[in-house]
């Protein structure tokens, strides 16, 4: 069965009708359901005996009803990539938002399962509200990288639509330097240049485009993968195709379920599959993998 058809009990009575060839009762698949959601939760609750240099953090949203009301819950999911270099989901929840408390949560149970604090070296994703307060009461160690390519996308509400193009090509200029030196030059040129054309933009952009430069001061072979959520947003791609049919999930655990069930799933292909960094390179990438990277994404 597959995880989006597990949203409900009566969904979930209708599937196992027509795979099985028989029909349920609503205790049976409400038992049926039980034993799916202690095994999911047993999966969750798994201790973590890997050290995880590296944390990969993000949230969608979806509507869940809750007390007769439809509410627009955070799914909050943290993968994360251990000293080989391989990626493991290592927690999904859902929450009312993402203050700090919700990530707090998160970030506790991680540290409660074994997540070792001292071993995290960076944290990598969107501008999440209450998640940087969150990682500096946590994970004080850790140093935190905003997401290129979402900082991109931030951007071009900055400046009038015509203009998003080119502003698009000038940040991607700047997060293909070589190093944080020339990156830095690059936006102070950039400062320069568009004071006077974009104030609102330049002010905005000195004061918040250092939190995604993070990334130069890490091993140059690993920037690539480390400069954005991609990695992780793809589940979050898969979470939404099998969401849509869905709508309004009918309460949280029946989302929670969901979103463990994909989790569960891709942190079994992320394990069996290739190698998401190579830990033994320090090498910086070339300029057409850097390019072609945020072109996948801010387009």
């Amino acid at each position: 069965t597959k995880p989006g058809q597990l949203q409900s009990t009566r969904k979930l009575r209708r599937v196992t009708e027509k795979l099985c060839g028989t029909s349920f009762s609503k205790d049976q698949v409400s038992r049926m359901t039980q034993a799916l959601d202690e095994e999911l939760a047993l999966w969750r609750r798994r201790p973590l005996t890997k050290r995880y240099p590296y944390l990969v953090i993000d949230a969608r949203y979806e509507h869940v009803r809750e007390d007769g009301q439809v509410e627009n819950d955070a799914v909050l999911h943290v993968m994360g990539i251990d000293e080989e270099g391989y990626r493991d989901m290592l927690s999904v929840g859902v929450a009312p938002g993402e203050e700090e408390e919700s990530w707090g949560e998160v970030l506790r149970d991680l540290l409660d399962r074994g997540l070792d604090a001292e071993a995290v070296r960076c944290v990598v994703s969107d501008e999440h509200r209450g998640l940087g307060a969150a990682v500096q009461r946590y994970l004080p160690r850790a140093m935190c990288q905003r997401c290129q390519a979402h900082y991109q996308r931030n951007a071009g509400t900055k400046v009038p639509r015509k203009a998003r193009a080119e502003v698009h090509a000038r940040l991607r200029d700047v997060f293909e330097a070589p190093d944080f030196d020339e990156a830095w030059g690059r936006v102070l040129k950039l400062a320069k240049e568009w004071e006077g054309r974009f104030p609102e933009f330049i002010e905005w952009m000195l004061e918040t485009i250092e939190e995604s430069l993070t990334v130069f001061h890490l091993p140059g072979g690993r920037r690539r993968r480390l400069r954005t959520t991609n990695g992780l947003e793809r589940y979050g791609q898969e979470f939404k195709r099998r969401s849509r049919v869905i709508r309004i999930f009918p309460n949280r655990a029946s989302c929670l379920r969901l979103a463990t069930a994909l989790g569960m799933e891709q942190s079994e292909e992320w394990l069996t599959g290739y190698r998401y960094l190579d830990m033994s390179v320090s090498e910086q990438g070339t300029r057409q993998e850097h390019a072609r990277e945020l072109e996948e994404v801010v387009v």
